[in-house]
């Protein structure tokens, strides 16, 4: 099993991201360091990943911190709260801050692999995350 993640942006937001924000950082002369040199959306990074592990299969899509920090920062001290949060990211990862898959060499996948056009979410997943319930 190897699993992977990526900072995200929703589809498309993610090519702002990407094009516009260095241009602008130059207009305006932005001397602030960025901490995320590259800019995927969750399409992006499941296409570059079944490019580059095509021996792989995607077992679970799982999305983390769709509501998260500002005003919310505190709940996230309680376990209610990432629950919810867990249940958001299996329903809309792509909407997600953060996106991780778990994947597993092919025939192995306990899910259904998305490259076979199948739900690219577990069982676990679709419950709410109850199978795996450990904050990552």
């Amino acid at each position: 099993m190897l699993v992977l993640g990526v900072p995200i942006f929703p589809h498309g937001v993610h090519l702002i991201r990407r094009h516009v924000v260095p241009i602008t950082d130059r207009l305006f002369r932005v001397k602030k360091q960025r901490g995320h040199v590259q800019a995927f959306s969750s399409i992006t990074f499941l296409r570059v990943v079944r490019e580059l592990c095509p021996q792989l299969a995607i077992d679970r899509v799982r999305g983390f911190r769709i509501v998260s920090g500002g005003l919310v920062l505190p709940l996230e001290h309680y376990r209610w709260w990432w629950r919810v949060n867990r249940w958001l990211g299996a329903l809309v990862p792509s909407l997600c801050t953060e996106i991780q898959l778990v994947l597993v060499r092919r025939g192995r996948a306990a899910g259904v692999d998305s490259a076979a056009g199948g739900d690219e979410h577990s069982a676990s997943d679709r419950n709410g995350g109850r199978e795996e319930d450990v904050i990552p």
